[in-house]
């Protein structure tokens, strides 16, 4: 090819590239020799591989995959924690692993967390003992993460901490991370986050862009999500998720100190109420506020709580609202309580939010990711 023509091929050659190549094809891969358990990487079994040396460009040391090893501690080392230094078990083995020049996976690691490992195996020798020892050539968490900052005094500047941290890592870009929130105002404090979209809750789609100039990108590609605050329902939750479908990690920031607590429904809790009203109101109009005062004290029920079984019962035909007033229906309809929509509605809500408000972190990850697996 004569030189004349270098910048047309050139030209030609990124035009094919850009028809035939998908992210995937950018994705660095790394072949691993032989997949094991802990404890088959034994002193003996490294001594025979290390019969194999020596090693270099065209002999390289063998890489071993370990799957799912639980992790038992993990920290940085070195100068500017530069290193990572992991302790992982399986099936009752323990060993160290170090990874030279992956400090920064410490950002992307939970307590739960369990790993796959390609590892290349060695022997650590000081002061006269002889152990396993692995060095770390790739690490994966295959499932799901959840990091718990809820209750962040202000969620706006730990999530342009969090993201800061997360973009030093080679594993996460900023046009892979989003925000959700109920309210718009929420994500003004994320507005200046670059190429990260931010989006808000909504009853009919799940979630809808929160800044229109900026949030045209497919939720599917988000993998770290940062949650403000929690929807309204559980539908919007599970519609929330279904766009949001190949996450790998969620940061949990919402209140919870603001929140009126929600009571499972029970037959007993209702039925306890609306003996209450038909004595407390009788057949005659009373005052809705005082009957919710007087109901709240009683049965220390939360008024968020209270406005949900009135509803119900209005549901149900059991008493009338209106103006601010509430009777009892002196012929109530036979319906079973739990025929009622809202009261089905309340049970998951509470569920939710009993869930994603006070649970540990290992439950509410397991709940999440029954619900990815619910909706996908």
């Amino acid at each position: 090819m004569h030189r004349d023509r270098l910048e047309e091929f050139e030209q030609k050659l990124n035009e094919f590239a850009q028809n035939v190549l998908r992210p995937e094809h950018f994705i660095p891969s790394l072949q691993a020799d032989l997949e094991c358990r802990l404890r088959e990487i034994t002193i003996p079994v490294i001594e025979q591989l290390s019969r194999m040396a020596p090693f270099g460009m065209e002999n390289p040391s063998p890489r071993l995959l370990v799957r799912d090893a639980e992790l038992l501690d993990y920290r940085q080392m070195g100068k500017d924690g530069k290193h990572l230094k992991l302790t992982i078990r399986q099936d009752g083995s323990m060993i160290e692993a170090v990874a030279f020049g992956k400090g920064e996976v410490f950002n992307l690691l939970t307590p739960e967390a369990r790993v796959d490992l390609v590892v290349e195996a060695a022997i650590n020798e000081w002061n006269g003992q002889r152990k396993p020892q692995l060095f770390i050539q790739d690490i994966s968490i295959p499932h799901l993460q959840v990091f718990d900052y809820r209750d962040a005094r202000d969620p706006g500047t730990k999530i342009e901490e969090l993201q800061k941290s997360l973009l030093t890592t080679s594993y996460c870009g900023a046009e892979t991370m989003a925000v959700v929130s109920s309210r718009r105002a929420d994500l003004l404090s994320v507005g200046h986050l670059e190429r990260t979209s931010v989006w808000v809750y909504d009853q009919e789609q799940g979630i809808s862009p929160g800044r229109s100039e900026s949030d045209t990108g497919d939720a599917v590609t988000v993998k770290t999500l940062f949650v403000m605050e929690l929807p309204e329902s559980p539908e919007i939750w599970n519609n929330t998720l279904s766009s949001f479908g190949n996450l790998e990690r969620v940061f949990l920031l919402h209140p919870r100190s603001s929140v009126d607590l929600l009571e499972a429904p029970s037959r007993d809790r209702f039925k306890q109420v609306y003996i209450f009203l038909r004595k407390y109101v009788g057949l005659s109009e009373c005052d809705e506020e005082r009957v919710i005062a007087e109901v709240m004290t009683r049965f220390g029920i939360s008024r968020r709580m209270l406005y949900f079984i009135l509803d119900i019962f209005v549901e149900l035909d059991f008493i009338v609202r209106s103006e601010g007033r509430i009777e009892v229906n002196p012929t109530p309809s036979k319906r079973p309580l739990e025929s009622a929509r809202g009261y089905q509605a309340l049970g998951l809500l509470a569920e939710m939010e009993q869930i994603l408000l006070y649970e540990e972190v290992p439950q509410i990850t397991e709940w999440i990711t029954c619900q990815l697996q619910g909706v996908s």
